[in-house]
């Protein structure tokens, strides 16, 4: 078996950790004879760039695999967004153009999209990715001038051989995305009035916004739970947005 783990940590950009372990059992003398192993793949930020260090483990120690891995370095990228065994990363490059690199840790495969020409103008500003299997979806700001600017959501179709993408207008700020039930749930800000926090909800086979709620201030992510539905953070508490009915239930804590 053989699982993939995100953690973000301090001292380094990003830590991926693909597992495989075995265990023997025997089922005559009802004991639990385990013997675990697995294999790490460590992502460290030096001097700008992203490379990876291959680890292995055991149950008693850990160490290092001098072989080479199959992640090409990068410079550091500006977003990532995490998928099962999928890395998508954000690069952004000196002449304003953007590329997104999506490694796949179980095939070892890395494939690059631009996803900004150069011709464009320089004053965008990411904010929030998201990747499916042939889709990727990037959140960014434009500055119209010093007090104003334009949100959008950016569609790339990758599924043929040249990306082709739509921009889709947002009312607010985007701050974070997720994915769930052929739905994109975009978590806003809005920054100019209120400074509260909201939803917006993209139908994927449509491209169109199909609904918006308010959500209350402080808001600090969203992301999708084992049910495939929205779990909206708080400081105190968090809220579970049901995917498909837009439902919603408070869960406090202490």
């Amino acid at each position: 078996m053989k699982k993939t783990y995100y953690l973000i940590h301090a001292a380094l950009a990003l830590i991926i950790i693909g597992c495989s372990n075995s265990n023997d059992v025997s089922n005559e003398n009802f004991e639990e004879e385990e013997s675990v192993t697995a294999n790490y793949t460590l992502l460290l930020e030096e001097d700008g760039l992203l490379t990876a260090q291959l680890l292995n483990a055991d149950a008693d120690k850990l160490s290092i695999n001098t072989e080479t891995s199959d992640f090409i370095s990068v410079t550091k990228p500006t977003l990532t967004f995490e998928e099962g065994q999928v890395l998508s990363m954000f690069l952004r490059h000196g002449d304003c153009s953007a590329e997104i690199t999506v490694h796949n840790f179980e095939t070892s495969v890395s494939k690059t999209y631009s996803v900004f020409s150069a011709m464009e103008t320089c004053s965008f500003t990411e904010k929030a990715i998201a990747y499916t299997s042939n889709t990727l979806y990037i959140a960014y700001e434009v500055e119209i001038t010093s007090s104003i600017s334009e949100y959008f959501i950016r569609i790339v179709d990758i599924s043929k051989s040249e990306p082709t993408w739509v921009d889709v207008p947002l009312l607010l700020k985007p701050v974070e995305l997720a994915i769930a039930n052929n739905r994109l749930f975009i978590l806003t800000l809005d920054e100019e009035l209120t400074g509260e926090h909201g939803i917006s909800i993209l139908n994927l086979a449509t491209s169109s916004i199909i609904h918006e709620m308010l959500i209350g201030f402080d808001a600090h992510r969203i992301f999708r739970n084992p049910d495939k539905n929205i779990i909206i953070s708080y400081e105190e508490l968090h809220t579970t947005l049901n995917s498909s009915t837009f439902a919603v239930q408070y869960t406090n804590y202490g």
